[in-house]
């Protein structure tokens, strides 16, 4: 039992002696110990923990816990995770032809311990959002201090959702209605506001149809339009210092009217959530690529607070770190810092069927040195970028790493939803 766990406890059994005495109290038998002090002591707990025991202790604790300020240090302090999300085929004899959903955590915020995962009992909570989604299949596309953003998998549908798992807190906002993606969701520590990124084709001109635009989560936000660009980007992406990075997917081709794969010189897309400006990056010059499908295996990471490179290539890999200029926002250079090999012995990480694509591999996130990776008809594994050392994440429950089991990165937080849109909660 850790240290600061057998503290909690102590502070428990306090509170039920202080109860005993007074019935009729306020539950302050630690009255002795500051705000300040029980504060330290309960941002070191888990969220889940938190919201599910700890604040129901008494009315001081909860008032403690729900405050912005705890909620805030709380999360600044919680480790960056996973989120599995599982899609289930319904059976054959089924009339809806949708997705059944599942999910869990890991079972401990300590990242060092990633690989002791278990299935969290949350069916009460997929079972409430699947009436609010009314039975809308959805996956989710990234995720922002703990809140989740699930978009539809049905085109005609212009819904999506954002959700809190431990707090189960659920909204439904409506994007543009027009085909497009979903690409974003982050939180801009300048405002203080929770933001949601959204590109559709508009042809709004020859040369640049496709228009990008935000929602700021509020009660009464509206869809902003940021700018036009030639570039459709891929979901998934990253923010550093409230500047968006994304892989761009391909760019429109105004002579064909068709979208090509982008160029080397054209193959990051940033847009700072301050000014709205948006700009384009080359990848590593040293990573020549060629063929366009080499793009496609690449994968942007964050490592050491900067936009981090994973070029694919075969069972090897590349890891480049981008040091922007200081002096002008346009420049910047690529650095090689790690080699990966994907080369493993077959006999201690065995594939699960013989018809695999061996090169099939998923980066999800970077921390502590270590790569998480799903590598689909393998497994889930942790590589060690400065020994090289392989540990597999153990997933309870999941007999096979299919194509319908995804990771996202994912902090486990208190951040309600409620406080963001007072509203939304079953729009």
């Amino acid at each position: 039992m850790s240290t600061i766990m057998y503290l909690v406890i102590i502070l428990l059994q306090m509170l039920r002696r202080g109860r005993a005495a007074n019935p009729n109290g306020d539950g302050r038998g630690f009255k002795h110990l500051g705000d300040d002090m029980v504060v330290e002591i309960l941002r070191r707990v888990p969220a889940d923990q938190l919201w599910c025991s700890c604040r129901k202790v008494c009315s001081r604790w909860k008032a403690l816990i729900s405050s912005s300020e705890f909620v805030q240090a709380h999360l600044r302090q919680s480790p960056t995770t996973f989120f599995v999300f599982i899609k289930q085929e319904r059976p054959v004899w089924s009339c809806t032809g949708q997705k059944e959903l599942d999910f869990f955590f890991p079972r401990d915020d300590n990242a060092k311990a990633s690989a002791v995962t278990k299935i969290v009992s949350n069916g009460p909570l997929v079972k409430r959002w699947r009436h609010q989604m009314r039975g809308q299949a959805v996956v989710p596309v990234s995720s922002c201090n703990g809140l989740i953003l699930f978009k539809s998998c049905s085109d005609s549908s212009d819904e999506f959702y954002v959700g809190n798992p431990i707090t189960g807190e659920l909204v439904s906002r409506k994007h543009l209605g027009r085909k497009g993606r979903l690409c974003g969701f982050f939180y801009n520590s300048s405002t203080r506001e929770y933001r949601v990124y959204y590109y559709h084709w508009t042809g709004y001109t020859s040369t640049n149809p496709i228009e990008y635009a935000v929602l700021t989560l509020g009660s009464n936000s509206r869809w902003r339009i940021l700018h036009h660009l030639p570039y459709r980007v891929r979901d998934r992406a990253i923010v550093l210092n409230n500047t968006i990075y994304w892989l761009i997917a391909d760019m429109y081709q105004p002579e064909s009217r068709t979208f090509d794969h982008s160029e080397c010189r054209e193959s990051i897309l940033s847009c700072s959530m301050d000014s709205g400006k948006f700009l384009s990056w080359a990848h590593p010059a040293s990573y020549h690529c060629l063929k366009r499908e080499w793009h496609k295996r690449m994968e942007l990471l964050e490592m050491e607070g900067r936009p981090t490179c994973c070029c694919l290539h075969g069972l090897e890999g590349k890891l480049w770190i981008f040091h922007i200029s200081d002096t002008d926002d346009h420049a910047g250079t690529w650095t090689r810092i790690y080699n990966l090999n994907f080369i493993w012995d077959r006999n201690i990480f065995p594939f699960t069927s013989t018809l695999v694509d061996n090169q099939d591999i998923q980066l999800v996130n970077i921390g502590n040195k270590q790569v998480l990776l799903v590598w689909f008809k393998r497994g889930v594994f942790r590589y060690d970028l400065q020994s090289g050392r392989v540990t597999r994440v153990r997933l309870p429950g999941i007999s096979e790493v299919h194509y319908g089991v995804s990771l996202t990165s994912y902090t486990k937080s208190l951040v309600m939803l409620n406080n963001i849109c007072p509203l939304g909660l079953q729009q």
